[in-house]
């Protein structure tokens, strides 16, 4: 099984910061789509075919706390599936029903653009905070991926590409301005990204066909990558609910409403906090927009 990582640079002198990854050189001309930037050259040069391939942020290991190495280890002792990805961010799935919940807390109007997005595009996904549960099997919350051509067809081919294009022809448009907002994050950036990030938890769940792993979120895997000790109690006060879901012993709107709360809380903390210290992914201290 032939696996590639790349890792974007913006010039050929430019040294990459995961060790066994691909320097993968684009312009930046849309510095605002971020990663996605990195998916259109892959996919557009062919770079996929024939292996198992990935493209992966300079701050993979600071987030997943694993090297580029353990990943590929694990994706060699569990062949057979389409796409293997790790969430740095596990143990939102807790208090998160799925990942359109944690994003309409974090991005407010994130799930009306992403489905004015889809419905332009023609791509039908389900993107609401309901209709899917995102647990620890499907939630993602970065491009952490690496996957086969089959998936890259599917999924970039036909989901992330159809949307490329229409922003590429249609710049004037509303849509175009929409994803363009900027929005919270550790630093500063546009909602797009955000959209890109969620739409693959939302494919892999909707596609059964395909074959997906995630990678093993041992608990004191998960404990390592707590943030703060807020954290901490709610994982451990979510784990309680998730338990009583598992049961059938509380109902799914209740559960879904409870949830909803739960982000809130957690994500106001995150403000609060991150305002006044700095952020160990971005080594900055986070402004929150204040939205109209």
């Amino acid at each position: 099984m032939k696996i590639e990582c790349y890792e974007i640079v913006f010039n050929e002198s430019q040294l990459t910061v995961n060790k066994n990854v691909t320097p993968l050189e684009i312009n930046n001309l849309q510095h605002n789509w971020r990663e996605l930037q990195g998916y259109i050259k892959i996919y557009e040069n062919r770079l996929y075919q024939k292996k198992f391939t990935g493209l992966f942020s300079p701050k993979f290991q600071k987030k997943c706390n694993i090297s580029i190495n353990d990943l590929k280890n694990f994706i060699g002792n569990n062949k057979g599936f389409d796409v293997y990805f790790i969430n740095p961010s596990p143990q939102v799935s807790y208090w998160s029903y799925n990942v359109w919940m944690q994003g309409e807390k974090a991005h407010p109007g994130i799930i009306k653009i992403a489905e004015g997005l889809c419905k332009k595009v023609g791509i039908n996904l389900p993107i609401d905070v309901s209709t899917q549960r995102h647990g620890l099997k499907e939630a993602a919350y970065s491009n952490f991926w690496i996957a086969n051509e089959y998936f890259w067809e599917k999924y970039v081919g036909k989901v992330l590409m159809p949307i490329v294009h229409y922003l590429r022809n249609n710049i004037d448009s509303k849509i175009w301005r929409l994803v363009h907002n900027p929005t919270n994050h550790t630093q500063k950036s546009v909602i797009l990204p955000f959209i890109i990030e969620r739409l693959f938890s939302t494919f892999i769940y909707d596609n059964s066909e395909i074959k997906s792993l995630s990678f093993n979120y041992k608990e004191n895997y998960i404990k390592q990558l707590l943030l703060n000790d807020f954290e901490s109690e709610l994982l451990a006060c979510s784990k309680l609910l998730c338990n009583l879901t598992e049961n059938n012993s509380i109902n799914k709107s209740t559960i879904i409403e409870i949830m909803w709360h739960l982000t809130g809380l957690y994500q106001q903390h995150f403000w609060d906090y991150y305002s006044k210290r700095i952020h160990p992914h971005s080594s900055e201290k986070v402004n929150k927009i204040d939205y109209v």
